[in-house]
């Protein structure tokens, strides 16, 4: 029953179904009411024309066989024996002939003359006059329909008289009424069917709807779990990732007690960058182009100095100017990294068939001591030849190592760093990417003292002060883009 409502609801509720419930309905309704309003009305008026018909025949025969006198109110013998046999003939249950001037002329039943209404014993009388009883037995059931018609009797266009015929339509009503019934029943039985047939069908495809709809239903719900899955699988791996990353990164780094800072700056810088060149220069067509490059390259930036755990402790933290020998150890942090990093990609490449994030890790540790102007290393490459990721990178990584301590340097402020990262645009770094630094200024500044626990307002001037003289200070700049 339950469902069975649920069907029914549904079928209410679908449009198209609903539509054709409703003709079906009509089509049952019309058919039921044509049967009553009209083909039964129809059985019953073609029934009394036919009496009528049967009244006609019978007043021309009369016209023809019957004399009429003239001034008797009696009919002769002769006359008398052929409506006795006329009555026979015509199934005539009474018969009443009366004459123009309202004499009664013959009658099957006693009457006095003159009883008949005079208003039809005119010579003008034409028209139809019918009527109908019926006879019921003491129980009051009917036993006999009976119908009464009253013509003029005409002859060469002269009434003759006026004959009032009564038929016994008992046998007949009973076969019209059978008839009726047996009609009406193929009509309801057929309206019937169509309903049930109709609403079987819609039964039928309203189940079908609620089974695909429950299907969907079950789909998306199982989609739903599958993708909530997914997500938290993926969330693990991206985390799994991610530590993996910062464990690696901290380890090349890890002779600074700032490393975590640094990199989460870093991070920060890039993207920033990204999405103003994205958005305002010259590589934004390039950088809109490559999907996910910003988030890729926050990733890959970390990773830039992976190179370094090879290179010995005692050269990444020795406090003063390195000797060229020394020098010579520091610049191979980028090849190892970019060979570290560059296999790493392959193997991503040999099993997805193309790069991860780590051929933009590869590119900045390879690169990012490159110098626009050619000057740099471990490629000395030049220009556009120098890969964005890296030409990005390393106005970051020189602006967070000149902000912060290190074992040969004093902290910058955000000033003297911008002074000398704008100064150098053309030389050390892409001055587009300058430009984007320059826009980006005051972000760097509040990335830094956000995530940094040593926050400058300002240097002050004295011995230890980092801008003792200019030579000193283009010496720790250079120093900090070479070694940074």
């Amino acid at each position: 029953m339950k469902h069975f409502y649920f069907t029914f609801t549904n079928i209410i509720k679908t449009k198209m179904l609903r539509n054709l419930l409703i003709m079906t309905a009509l089509i049952a309704g019309t058919l039921t009411a044509y049967s009553r309003l009209v083909i039964m009305p129809s059985f019953i008026s073609e029934l009394e024309e036919n009496t009528v018909t049967d009244a006609r025949i019978f007043t021309k025969h009369l016209a023809s066989e019957i004399h009429f006198p003239r001034n008797s109110a009696n009919l002769d013998l002769d006359s008398q024996d052929t409506l006795e046999s006329a009555l026979r003939t015509f199934n005539i249950e009474s018969l009443q002939l009366t004459s123009p001037k309202g004499l009664i002329l013959y009658s099957t039943k006693s009457h006095k003359q003159g009883d008949f209404d005079q208003m039809i014993a005119t010579t003008s009388y034409a028209a139809l006059l019918q009527s109908s009883s019926e006879q019921f037995n003491q129980s009051g059931k009917i036993i006999r329909y009976l119908t009464q018609v009253q013509l003029p009797v005409i002859e060469h266009g002269v009434m003759k008289g006026i004959c009032k015929v009564t038929y016994d339509i008992t046998f007949r009503r009973t076969r019209l009424k059978a008839l009726m019934h047996d009609s009406s029943a193929v009509i309801y039985g057929i309206a019937t069917a169509l309903m049930g047939f109709s609403f079987l069908i819609l039964l039928t495809a309203s189940q079908a709807m609620l089974e695909e709809h429950n299907a969907k239903e079950n789909l998306q719900e199982s989609h739903g779990q599958l993708e909530m899955r997914v997500c938290e699988q993926t969330e693990e791996i991206r985390l799994t990732q991610r530590m993996s990353i910062e464990a690696l990164a901290i380890l090349s780094e890890y002779y600074d007690p700032d490393t975590g800072q640094h990199l989460s700056r870093i991070e920060k810088y890039v993207v920033c960058l990204a999405k103003w060149l994205r958005d305002n220069s010259e590589y934004g067509e390039y950088l809109r182009c490559h999907a996910g490059y910003t988030n890729d390259l926050a990733l890959a930036a970390v990773l830039h100095d992976i190179g370094k755990v090879a290179v010995p402790h005692e050269i990444l933290t020795k406090p003063g100017k390195l000797t060229v020998e020394e020098f010579e150890i520091m610049k191979t942090h980028t090849q190892i990294g970019g060979e570290v990093l560059g296999r790493a990609n392959q193997i991503f490449v040999d099993q997805f068939g193309k790069d991860s994030y780590l051929a933009l890790a590869r590119d900045i540790a390879l690169y990012h001591h490159e110098r626009w102007d050619g000057h740099g290393y471990s490629k000395t490459l030049k220009g556009n030849k120098i890969p964005l990721s890296a030409r990005i990178l390393s106005v970051t990584d020189v602006y967070d190592a000149l902000r912060s301590k290190r074992p040969y340097k004093q902290p910058w402020t955000h000033e003297d760093t911008a002074i000398d990262i704008i100064s150098n645009s053309g030389k050390m770094f892409d001055p587009i990417i300058v430009r984007a630094f320059q826009e980006c200024s005051e972000q760097f500044k509040d990335i830094f003292e956000q995530e940094s626990d040593l926050i400058l307002n300002s240097v002050e001037a004295n011995t230890s002060s980092t801008k003792v003289h200019e030579e000193d200070l283009e010496f720790d700049f250079e120093t900090a883009f070479e070694t940074s």
